[in-house]
């Protein structure tokens, strides 16, 4: 065999042939990091110690959370917290007031009102309770379980 002027030879046309290999792989990668990126969501965490506390006859609940999520989340009316222990506390539910805006990155507090129970929670020195966050769109955010502390219980 020989070559003709103007042929490429079998070396230099093996790493053409890889290189224009590598060049697909190269645009296959940027096409699905850059404009098929993944998807954004919100992820709620909790910040902190939830606690619980005296307002006149009311027990109430704060609890601090982050959302360490991409995307921003307003979190319903239908954002509950329930009691599942101790006993004597157990099946007691409350829901927030107004809807909450949390964007990315950012911190609340939720507080849950458990009316005319003071004397109930004041017996406790903690809670077990169920979070559910439910945003406005009526998609659930998260459940979350959470130990709470009740300041001057037990």
């Amino acid at each position: 065999m020989r070559l003709k002027r103007g042929d490429i030879s079998g070396p230099v046309l093996a790493i053409l042939v890889t290189l224009l290999l590598i060049a697909i792989g190269v645009a296959i990668i940027a096409y699905f990091t850059f404009f098929a990126g993944g998807t954004t969501q919100p992820v709620i965490s909790i910040t902190g110690q939830p606690v619980a506390y005296m307002s006149d006859i009311d027990a109430i609940v704060d609890i601090t959370i982050t959302n360490v999520g991409s995307a921003a989340v307003t979190l319903s009316e239908d954002t509950r917290l329930q009691i599942v222990s101790p006993s004597g506390l157990a099946g007691q539910e409350a829901n927030i007031d107004a809807p909450v805006y949390v964007p990315p990155g950012g911190s609340t507090t939720l507080s849950f009102k458990f009316e005319h129970q003071w004397r109930a929670f004041s017996q406790y020195r903690f809670a077990t309770g169920i979070l559910t966050l439910v945003d406005t769109a009526g998609n659930t955010v998260g459940v979350l379980e959470l130990n709470i502390r009740i300041a001057g219980g037990g």
